[in-house]
């Protein structure tokens, strides 16, 4: 696959950073990609350097980025190519188109850049109030960037139903990162119900660079029903995610730090089920 000219664009941009990820991965370090830099015309820091592929910022050099483009494309022209083409699929990738359509709706003004999302890339716990008893939790397991696609997500749920019967249920979506919040737009693959939720509040690990929580408000609706409003929080998960429903004693003994969850899951619900008001 042939390379373009360099260009400002959100899809070189990604192609820069994969490429300096990849060749972090096969030991050629920030130091060296930084000094390499230097044959091109361009200094900046270790700090500038790592902000810029770890915080989505533009070092103010100028021709910091054609600099980059050109050592990439001498230095290491099939790195380069396999980060172009990877690059590439996710910016042609259904959900990506999705993803960038209602970006462009939200956000006319800027260009979608999923790369802003890499903050969120890895697996967490959800919380929410359990939609058929709202004094219980429902905890779930969630992937930001699944296959590689940082503009993808996936949560897994598992429950009892008023049925009596089990259920397990995924919901599979895409995100949008818009002013200081993200949009998580889903549908709920055995129901096809959306599942759309917008979370803010990110504090990030300063050595990983990567969001622990978030915090916000979801919206579903089951065909045929009330759509319903809940509180959720996810925190980045360390172990596998045990999903299910659980009593708040349970999820109190189980779970890190459960008051600063349960503080947020006491926010209020709009309920799918009609309740009588006294007069």
């Amino acid at each position: 696959m042939s390379l373009p000219e360099f260009a400002d664009t959100p899809t070189i941009r990604a192609t820069i950073k994969h490429a300096s990820a990849a060749l972090k991965k096969n030991k050629v370090s920030q130091v060296m990609q930084k000094n390499g830099l230097e044959r091109f015309g361009v200094t900046v820091s270790e700090d500038v350097m790592s902000d810029f592929l770890n915080k989505n910022t533009t070092p103010k050099a100028p021709d910091f980025l054609s600099a980059f483009w050109r050592f990439l494309q001498k230095d290491y022209p099939s790195v380069l190519e396999k980060a172009w083409e990877e690059a590439l699929a996710l910016e042609l990738s259904v959900s990506g188109l999705l993803a960038i359509g209602i970006h462009n709706f939200l956000s006319p003004a800027k260009e979608f850049d999923a790369e802003k999302l890499n903050f969120l890339e890895g697996e967490y716990s959800a919380y929410r109030p359990f939609f058929l008893e709202d004094d219980k939790i429902m905890v779930s397991s969630m992937t930001c960037g699944v296959g590689g696609d940082l503009s993808k997500f996936q949560m897994k749920m598992a429950y009892s139903g008023t049925d009596g019967l089990d259920h397990d249920e995924i919901v599979e979506g895409f995100i949008i990162p818009y002013q200081q919040s993200v949009l998580f737009f889903g549908i709920i693959e055995e129901t096809k119900a959306p599942f759309i939720f917008i979370l803010v509040d990110f504090p990030v690990d300063g050595k990983t660079k990567k969001a622990f929580s978030g915090s916000g408000a979801l919206l579903v609706g089951a065909g045929g029903t009330t759509p319903s409003g809940y509180p959720i929080t996810i925190r980045r998960a360390r172990t596998d995610v045990e999903i299910g429903v659980v009593t708040e004693a349970e999820f109190r003994e189980k779970t890190p730090s459960p008051s600063l969850i349960l503080s947020v899951l006491q926010r209020g619900i709009t309920r799918w089920q009609p309740v009588e008001v006294k007069r």
